[in-house]
């Protein structure tokens, strides 16, 4: 609207000066909404307004927002620029929430094996991705002078066994816990019962129980 002085109110319309008159101009700042996008999280926050001319604002914390496996990383514009407090807009803008994947434990447990060469250690993974389960573990051992091959990994959650080199779906925040599985070795020895063995033959025959045709 007009005013009769640089920073007074407006008048009215319609307006009769009784006398010669300066109007000025009086501005108003536009006012922006500005809304929040979880973005894939749990929760809702209020939309807020922005006003040309003030202050910036100071953006949501996050604090009320959550997402499994992943903490809130702050708030990035539709077009990937990051957002920051004091924020100002130019126009009505939606920021979506940043989310920043969790390490995650990985523990390998020896199981029944007391003593060995090759053995991974525990290491650390990305939630959302997809780990490779360790292929750097001895094909055989011995327990109490019993021969026992490696058999997998048993993962102890789902109780399922998977074969080194395997992909594992992080989608849990829990250390993930994998135990060597092994299986007994049998040696097999054949007796001739009165014949005799051809040539080549042997009276004992290789360890019968074999680690799974997966493993190299």
């Amino acid at each position: 609207g007009w005013s009769e002085t640089n920073s007074g109110t407006a008048v009215g319309n319609p307006y009769s000066p009784t006398q010669t008159r300066t109007l000025y101009a009086i501005w108003v700042g536009i006012q922006y909404l500005i809304s929040y996008n979880a973005n894939g999280g749990t929760g809702s926050l209020d939309d807020v307004s922005f006003t040309t001319g003030a202050n910036g604002i100071t953006l949501n914390n996050g604090g009320t927002l959550s997402r499994t496996g992943y903490t809130f990383g702050g708030w990035k514009t539709s077009d990937g620029t990051t957002a920051t407090s004091p924020f100002v807009t130019s126009s009505n803008v939606t920021l979506n929430a940043v989310w920043t994947p969790k390490t995650i434990a990985v523990t390998y447990l020896k199981g029944l094996a007391t003593n060995t060469t090759n053995f991974p250690t525990d290491t650390t993974t990305t939630f959302g991705t997809n780990f490779s389960l360790s292929a750097n573990i001895d094909t055989s051992t011995v327990v109490v002078q019993d021969n026992y091959a490696f058999a997998g990994w048993l993962e102890s959650v789902s109780g399922v066994t998977y074969k080194p080199g395997d992909s594992f779906r992080i989608s849990t925040e829990a250390t993930l816990i994998f135990t060597a599985q092994w299986i007994r070795l049998f040696e097999v020895t054949y007796n001739a019962n009165g014949g005799t063995f051809a040539n080549g033959d042997g009276v004992n025959d290789a360890d019968v129980t074999k680690p799974p045709n997966w493993f190299k």
